[in-house]
């Protein structure tokens, strides 16, 4: 792999400048996508601790279990509002957002998405934030509710833990659609914002 070494070291001294917090699995997605765009290490190096100190992601890698909950809870919420068949039948089949939104949200996405359709959420989370991480959470279940609705818990939880064989490249333009096909409650809103 192209950027492994340069990867590795980034990691390695992100351990040693934060030991706090150290090498904690998912990062080196970050770490990879961060060097896909900036090759200079050092640049690279710097780069990745401004995405990894800020919230809403240094909560999930510090597992702070307060900042999860909550982050999570309100995702519930604007799942709930957006697409309540299918968030009914995630609770019948006792799945719960920690089960697939975290993995989604600690990785930004580069292990969920295509790395093309990953790289433009990228682009929507340095521009709007937080707001895109519940967003694209729920264009994602929004483009697979038809089969997900269809499935039991089993069946579920493996097409939650394969997206992009689901969603390829070809639907980035439905993806994106779909991202800014939200509906927030102001209170949902609020809340949401103050987690920043």
């Amino acid at each position: 792999m192209k950027y492994y070494g340069a990867i590795n070291k980034i990691l390695r001294a992100f351990a040693m400048y934060r030991p706090d917090i150290g090498y904690v699995q998912g990062m080196s997605y970050l770490a990879a996508v961060v060097l896909m765009y900036i090759e200079d290490e050092y640049k690279g190096f710097m780069t990745f601790c401004n995405l990894m100190l800020k919230t809403p992601l240094m909560p999930f890698y510090t597992f702070n279990d307060e900042f999860v909950t909550k982050a999570l809870q309100l995702f519930k919420q604007v799942f709930q509002i957006n697409l309540p068949d299918l968030c009914e039948h995630f609770e019948m089949e006792e799945i719960k957002p920690r089960q697939y939104v975290y993995k989604w949200i600690m990785t930004l996405f580069t292990n969920t998405l295509r790395l093309k359709v990953a790289s433009h959420v990228w682009d929507l989370y340095f521009l709007d934030g937080i707001f895109i991480l519940y967003q694209t959470s729920i264009a994602i279940l929004r483009m697979l509710r038809p089969i997900l609705l269809s499935e039991d818990m089993e069946g579920m939880l493996k097409i939650l833990q394969n997206i992009s064989q689901h969603i390829t490249e070809d639907d980035e333009e439905k993806l994106v659609d779909n991202i800014f096909d939200m509906v927030y409650p102001q209170w949902v809103y609020e809340e949401i914002k103050s987690l920043n």
